[in-house]
């Protein structure tokens, strides 16, 4: 539910969403939270926005790729487990 308590469908199931935690200057995290105030939203539906117009502005051509499973950390084994350091 939005904050005038209608119904808001989710575009994705909660076990697609990944959570990230980041560092934000002073000033950014102040123009998240005052686009909250007056888009009446969240300060997470604004980051969301404000990647989803960059993405848009950069085009399809700008997309990211899915990575590919080339690219896989090795497991941890004998030889590459490093725990302990």
């Amino acid at each position: 539910m939005n904050l005038l308590g209608a119904m808001v469908k989710e575009p994705f199931m909660p076990s697609e969403l990944v959570q990230l935690k980041i560092r934000l200057p002073p000033d950014a995290r102040a123009f998240i939270r005052a686009e909250a105030l007056e888009n009446a939203s969240s300060q997470n539906s604004e980051i969301v926005r404000a990647i989803r117009g960059a993405m848009k502005a950069k085009g399809p051509a700008g997309a990211a790729t899915p990575p590919s499973h080339e690219h896989v950390l090795p497991s941890k084994g004998k030889d590459n487990d490093h725990s302990n350091q």
